[in-house]
């Protein structure tokens, strides 16, 4: 199990290869690619994952999956990864990794849920009013939850904004 304190190091490092590199952005989707896939194979992720799978098995996989797919050096971060008994922390390190990105080009990620499905005009005003507000552009994850009855729910970073028709009829009943 990676240490929580490990992960930064890890996502810190591959992020200072990837700017001296020039390819943060290329970085970004493949650690993006890897860590959808292990999350959508159970299977792989569970092989991966397991700490009795001896390691140049797990590198063969790798390179198997991958093979040309990926950046030579986001291969081999994956590798040392599984050398060092650490590639079942890669979601922390995704974690990580992306927060350093996002924050070198002023992103912020905002998930929006909402009852019904907002068109492209709404999504647009409201990533446009996101960023007017929060003085950096917006990355909209957007979601359907029909249980909210009406309503935005907006999170952004740590902070919860709950205008949704569900929480102001708890309100009315308190």
């Amino acid at each position: 199990m990676l240490a929580n304190e490990a992960a930064p190091k890890y996502a810190r490092a591959l992020f200072e290869l990837g700017q001296r590199d020039d390819k943060l952005e290329i970085f970004n989707e493949q650690l993006k690619l890897v860590v959808s896939l292990f999350g959508s194979h159970a299977e792989l992720r569970q092989f991966m994952f397991h700490p009795q799978v001896k390691a140049e098995v797990k590198k063969d996989t790798l390179k198997k999956v991958f093979g040309q797919d990926i950046d030579k050096l986001i291969l081999n971060f994956l590798m040392l990864l599984v050398d060092r008994r650490r590639i079942s922390g890669i979601n922390i390190i995704w974690d990580e990794f992306r927060r350093l990105y996002n924050a070198s080009r002023n992103l912020e990620e905002a998930e929006v849920t909402t009852a019904v499905n907002l068109g492209d005009a709404a999504v647009k005003a409201l990533q446009q009013k996101l960023s007017e507000v929060t003085w950096k552009n917006i990355v909209l994850h957007t979601k359907v939850n029909p249980a909210i009855v009406g309503g935005v729910v907006v999170r952004l970073g740590d902070k919860l904004i709950d205008g949704s028709v569900v929480r102001q009829l708890g309100d009315l009943r308190r």
